[in-house]
């Protein structure tokens, strides 16, 4: 999005390839797209069931890096007063704290 192209076309461009999935079709265009911000869900449950995963990964000694990243994401969102707000606001958010 830094580079120019609004939200809409890069969605265009997923749903036009093989990157095109539910969470492309459905959900962001249903909630991101229109600016609802109700897909269902908090930050926090989101923060929730991925540190759970992250505990299965290290029962199975897994590395996990990128479910590492998402939770330290999820972790900061939720530290700046996110975690009551749906899951699908979270692109506002990463507008502002694009660290991974």
């Amino acid at each position: 999005m830094k580079l120019g192209p609004p939200l809409e076309t890069i969605v265009g461009v997923f749903n036009a390839g093989n990157a095109r999935g539910y969470h492309t079709e459905v959900k962001l265009v249903r909630f991101v797209l229109s600016r609802q911000w109700n897909a269902g869900a908090p930050v926090a449950i989101l923060r929730k069931d991925t540190k759970l995963a992250l505990g299965l990964a290290d029962r199975a000694r897994v590395r996990a890096h990128l479910g590492r990243a998402v939770f330290g994401y999820l972790e900061r969102a939720t530290r700046k007063d996110w975690a009551r707000r749906d899951y699908s606001r979270l692109i506002e958010y990463l507008r502002r704290d694009p660290r991974p």
